[in-house]
């Protein structure tokens, strides 16, 4: 394929995308073969996830991109619904990679109600923290 005339985005699209279609196509064949021999398909499922995660931080960084240079604008059409979804995504991810760090309350604390409602610690915990 000859890429002389042709934007660089669009070649990296295009790339992407067959990118894209080999490795699902590879997907397929791979949970059918497990299928017929018996082994579990399912552990797929994690490498397709981990697949689907490193293409939405590409398409991600490409918008940050195309954002910087103005190409997006409150007219570009979908550009609402962008925004929802990464607002979505911000708050469960932000619960995902924070849950970690924030330590769970012991039982009697929670059924007591005794939480602080902003950083999700017992009081007496949060006291602590806080150095009061």
């Amino acid at each position: 394929m000859r890429t002389g005339g042709i934007d660089q985005r669009i070649l990296m699209d295009f790339r992407d995308a067959v990118d894209h279609v080999r490795k699902t196509a590879w997907a397929v064949q791979e949970w059918q073969e497990r299928q017929i021999t018996h082994h579990d398909p399912q552990t797929l499922l994690p490498l397709l996830t981990s697949e689907r995660i490193r293409r939405a931080a590409q398409l991600g960084n490409a918008i940050v991109s195309d954002l910087m240079t103005q190409e997006v604008t409150r007219e570009t059409p979908g550009v609402d619904k962008l925004f929802d979804a990464v607002q979505r995504m911000h708050r469960l991810l932000d619960d995902l990679l924070n849950r970690a760090e924030r330590p769970t309350p012991p039982r009697e604390s929670r059924d007591l109600g005794l939480l602080h409602e902003e950083e999700n610690l017992p009081i007496r915990a949060y006291l602590a923290v806080a150095g009061v």
